[in-house]
């Protein structure tokens, strides 16, 4: 079962991080405001956010599932197939992972920060499931230091890491 995260408050150091990262994902449109852009829940028929669990799962997404959105209905209709709350695209789930409806309200309304700290949320599960991927590949030969550059930037993901061992 997925466990329900909140968006916790985001510092503005954070907030850089996650716009450089965002900007490092081929999207369907470019970014002008992104409260808003992430909000909206659908222009060019898809959710930007699925657009970047794509980037990384394509299997996890299909973005055909996402339609355009301009009331506020729509754009949560769109987040909770996202995030999988009685809905068969269950996303989120596949991440292991729900995003509070606090926190989808949030969004669908722009408030400030709202997005970031989603996306915050977001980020920190790419990199867990990347690192736990890359770690079963071959798991008795990978220590920290051979962590790719995807998780450098998230100190607290190498406590999850089995300790290095000394040869």
């Amino acid at each position: 079962m997925a466990k329900t995260l909140e968006a916790g408050p985001i510092d503005e150091d954070e907030i850089q991080l996650m716009y450089e990262w965002v900007d490092q994902i081929p999207l369907s449109r470019p970014k002008r405001n992104i409260t808003r852009d992430f909000a909206d829940g659908g222009n060019n028929h898809s959710v930007l956010l699925a657009e970047i669990v794509k980037h990384y799962f394509p299997t996890f997404v299909d973005i055909h599932n996402y339609s355009m959105a301009h009331s506020a209905r729509q754009k949560m209709y769109n987040w909770n197939t996202l995030n999988s709350i009685n809905y068969s695209a269950k996303v989120f789930r596949k991440m292991g992972f729900a995003i509070s409806s606090r926190d989808i309200e949030s969004v669908v309304n722009c408030v400030p920060d709202a997005v970031e700290s989603v996306l915050k949320l977001v980020k920190i599960r790419v990199s867990d499931i990347q690192i736990e991927r890359y770690m079963e590949e071959r798991p008795s030969s990978r220590t920290t230091e051979e962590i790719p550059s995807f998780s450098k930037q998230e100190p607290r993901l190498f406590a999850k890491l089995p300790p290095k061992s000394e040869s």
